[in-house]
């Protein structure tokens, strides 16, 4: 298992490519603040997300260590992506529109300005969605042969050309201006993405006819972890409808706080996480006693790294939060109910990053059906937990809540993986 894993140079180039988007949330704060119009575009914009979530990770993920294994014929390489796009294009238009017929349906007439903003907002993303699952392939393909930059650079095209539309057209379009610049944006990414593959030195970015028999034993292992990525998706949502009984600006908190705390998230998933993924996959494929040593001690290294960074963003989460929404429109209480909210994130922010890490090692033992499994409990223990925690503090509730169930997702996956390992290499202790 080679050694050479560019941690440093793609850690770099994953915060320059999302300090675009970490700066939009904060750009709304200071012109809008935290009102049904920010409530609205959260809204759709969660459930876009969502959905990008769940087919960028068909991609970046689940496909990764099949694709290493065709890696000796980049024929087959190219076949087997393309193949696994044909399918996801058409399954994600559907699911976009049905989820936008049901919130028609489902929100009219309860507040039907706000209704129409949600669902207009939602629509407008739809093309950018499906672009997404384009630029999702192209990633695939660049982490199979180890080209980690661009995967994580590329967002920096789209939040920069959300932010020039921002700039250009938010007095004449509003908060649609971000809409057009999402769109603008994953037109970029995509053709940047047909330029590079097209100069990589085996040119794996072709369209030969797809094997189907093994596209669809891939969705079979693959279609639990679009489950299970479902439901971790789903929890934010229910979050925020836990949210909206609490009035006005309490949707956009939430997310406020789950953006800010996006930025040391997805250094630690794009600048590690993503990084092991391919090596991690050879050494399976290779020597499973290496691969299993390999694993404990990039674990062991991830968590002390994680909990360095947990104990900073709680020991200062209100001097973040002062800096980094001096200028939002905030109410004191506001600020401090967003303190709060972030306080209890942070300190889900290390069962978080090793939940996703051990995640990693059951997708390359093809356990996707026991992780699918233990998501949705975890879902409905978050559901159960935000009914209680909310009731009695409030929208502090359902952030705790949120670090419980990460806590206990990552001390479940610990000890199953620590057996795992144990029956691998019984000589080996992977504590």
């Amino acid at each position: 298992m080679s050694k050479k894993r560019p941690f440093f140079s793609t850690a770099v180039l994953s915060i320059l490519g999302r300090s675009g988007g970490f700066l939009i949330p904060f750009v709304i704060a200071a012109v809008y603040g935290a009102n049904p119009s920010t409530d609205a575009f959260f809204f759709a914009y969660a459930i876009v997300l969502s959905l990008i979530n769940i087919f960028s990770h068909i991609f970046e993920s689940a496909l990764v260590p099949y694709l290493v294994e065709r890696k000796a014929s980049p024929e087959r390489v190219s076949a087997f992506a393309n193949g696994i796009l044909w399918l996801a294009l058409p399954a994600a238009l559907l699911m976009a529109g049905a989820i936008g017929l049901v919130l028609f349906l489902f929100t009219q007439g309860r507040n039907p300005e706000f209704s129409s903003l949600i669902v207009s907002l939602l629509f407008e993303m739809i093309p950018s969605f499906l672009l997404s699952i384009l630029v999702a392939e192209s990633h695939s393909l660049f982490l199979a042969y180890k080209r980690f930059w661009f995967p994580a650079f590329s967002p920096f095209f789209r939040s920069l050309a959300m932010i020039l539309s921002w700039l250009g057209f938010h007095s004449s379009l509003g908060i649609h201006a971000l809409t057009l610049g999402f769109l603008a944006g994953e037109i970029l990414r995509f053709l940047i993405a047909i330029f590079l593959l097209k100069r990589l030195p085996r040119r794996p970015w072709k369209i030969p006819p797809a094997d189907f028999q093994e596209i669809f034993a891939f969705y079979r292992q693959a279609g639990f972890q679009v489950l299970a990525l479902a439901a971790i998706n789903l929890m934010f949502l229910v979050d925020q409808g836990f949210a909206l009984p609490f009035g006005e600006g309490k949707i956009s908190l939430i997310n406020y706080a789950d953006r800010l705390l996006q930025a040391p998230y997805l250094l630690f998933f794009n600048g590690i996480v993503q990084v092991f993924l391919p090596f991690w996959s050879e050494g399976y494929q290779e020597n499973v006693p290496l691969f299993w040593a390999r694993v404990k001690k990039d674990v062991r290294v991830v968590f002390w790294a994680a909990l360095g960074f947990t104990v900073l963003l709680w020991i200062f989460r209100y001097g973040i939060i002062q800096v980094t929404f001096f200028l939002g429109k905030f109410s004191r209480l506001e600020r401090l109910e967003l303190t709060a909210v972030f306080g209890w994130l942070a300190l889900g922010f290390l069962p978080g990053v090793l939940s996703v890490l051990y995640a990693r090692v059951l997708f390359i033992l093809r356990k996707s059906r026991l992780y699918c499994l233990q998501i949705w409990a975890g879902f409905a223990v978050k559901i159960f937990l935000n009914s209680i925690f909310s009731r009695r503090f409030g929208l502090e509730g359902i952030a705790l809540s949120t670090f419980l169930v990460y806590s206990l997702s990552a001390l479940w996956l610990h000890f199953y993986i620590q057996r795992m390992s144990r029956a691998a290499v019984p000589s080996k202790d992977f504590r």
